[in-house]
């Protein structure tokens, strides 16, 4: 399962602000694809683990973010993502 989170951002900050939490995490950006909507960045975790995050501009300065951790979807992970993409949003 993914995790869906929204937040007030303009699509290609929230992509550095991801990029930037997964580098605080220590996980190495795999792919980083962006157009003015939307992005697409995938990572990993030290033990193969594999992260997929996904955002698409919304109304105003609205974002989505999607966040998936593993073929199931690990929510303490995700959550964890996050968490560090928020701490970037401040």
């Amino acid at each position: 399962h993914s995790q869906k989170f929204s937040y007030r951002s303009v699509s290609l900050t929230g992509k550095l602000r991801t990029v930037a939490a997964l580098a605080e995490l220590e996980l190495k950006v795999l792919e980083d694809k962006s157009d003015k909507v939307t992005a697409h960045v995938e990572s990993e975790f030290s033990d193969g683990e594999h992260v997929w995050i996904d955002l698409e501009s919304l109304w105003g300065s609205r974002t989505s973010l999607t966040i998936r951790v593993g073929v199931m979807g690990n929510e303490v992970r995700a959550q964890k993502i996050y968490e560090a993409i928020k701490r970037h949003l401040s």
